[in-house]
């Protein structure tokens, strides 16, 4: 790899760790310098142009409920207590790593509590890890990546209220991304992440993401070094195998639902998806402040609920491995509880005991 490397002059290249991340490289070349390039140096497997990614599509508003209802909703010790407090679990979640490869986190909002940590700012070829108390790296300046992450694990609003979350900031303020990004993250998480460990990621691209085979590779390497990867349907009205991470086999793929236990309508579906989780006006933390709240409609508010119930689950029986944990989320998901046509995805809504560490 490294010799390939040395085959380009440019300064816009990334290459990965062979023995500890993943071996690849990413480069900025001309068609001619990429072929004189193959030449010299045989045995690279594959080539693939980069492509856009972007977060997935929201709708923010404000409500003003207590709660949000997704949490009563999923909880299984919580059935028949709709419309009222869940008791909250500091521990739901405690030692546990979630990494949310979006637009950054807002870390000093409230709902963190200390847990959101600056982790990794990538932008091709740019990648800076942040220190620990630098709240002015990776942090989120247009909303998505704040919102997911106090979903994952807010401390009142959140699935795993003691989980930690880590700011990878691979979109930037306008949402806007490449595979380049997602795939410097994976290999730098890889090397350096901390265990055990949830990866979420809710970017969609252009209806040819699901030839990407870089992206796939990546995520089967992710899964196979123990951590779940978990990514959004995306928010397309349209099969998320064609326009999403979803068409890869071992992430968790999750559709959204609305509060009347519908297919949310924004919502992309079909057979990749794995399960679906309350993503219709889900109360997360706001972005204007440390202390302010909103209401966000998104299959990307979905995901976040399966990050962090998947987050819950690890921290309960740590022994068990990333497909392991994957199994017990979709076999107790609650069969047939979404009403109405589900377009030929799986008719399975997200349950976990939230009670539980």
């Amino acid at each position: 790899m490294t010799e390939l490397a040395k085959q380009f002059s440019t300064k816009a290249k990334y290459q990965g760790n062979l023995s500890a991340g993943l071996p690849l490289l990413i480069v900025s070349a001309l068609q001619t310098e990429l072929s004189d390039a193959l030449k010299a140096v045989p045995g690279v497997e594959y080539v693939e142009e980069d492509a856009e990614l972007e977060g997935s599509p929201e709708t923010v508003s404000m409500r003003n409920d207590e709660q949000s209802w997704g949490l009563l909703r999923i909880d299984t010790a919580a059935s028949g207590l709709k419309g009222k407090a869940r008791p909250s679990n500091a521990d739901a979640g405690k030692h546990v790593h979630v990494y949310i490869l979006d637009t950054g986190i807002r870390t000093t909002h409230a709902e963190f509590a200390g847990r959101a940590i600056p982790t990794l700012e990538v932008d091709h070829p740019y990648l800076k890890a942040c220190a620990a108390r630098d709240t002015g790296c990776a942090q989120d300046r247009h909303g998505h990546g704040t919102h997911a992450a106090a979903t994952v694990g807010g401390a009142t609003v959140g699935v795993a209220q003691g989980a930690t979350m880590h700011a990878v900031q691979v979109l930037n303020d306008d949402a806007k991304g490449s595979y380049a990004n997602v795939l410097m993250a994976m290999d730098w998480i890889l090397q350096h992440g901390q265990k055990p460990a949830v990866m979420l990621t809710t970017a969609t691209g252009a209806s040819h993401v699901d030839t990407s085979r870089s992206l796939k590779d990546a995520i089967d390497k992710v899964t196979e070094d123990g951590v779940s990867v978990v990514v959004g349907a995306g928010d397309g009205t349209a099969n998320a195998c064609k326009s999403s991470l979803a068409f890869v086999p071992s992430a968790i793929t999750v559709g959204a639902t609305t509060e009347k236990d519908e297919l949310l309508s924004s919502s992309n579906f079909g057979s990749c998806l794995d399960l679906f989780a309350p993503g219709s006006n889900i109360k997360t933390a706001d972005i204007l402040s440390d202390a302010g709240l909103v209401d966000v409609t998104s299959t990307s508010m979905a995901a976040a609920h399966v990050a962090g119930a998947t987050a819950v689950a690890m921290a309960a029986d740590p022994s068990k491995s990333a497909k392991e944990i994957t199994t017990q989320l979709i076999s107790t998901a609650a069969a047939g509880a979404l009403i109405g046509n589900v377009n030929g995805s799986p008719n399975r809504l997200l349950k976990i005991d939230l009670s539980k560490q």
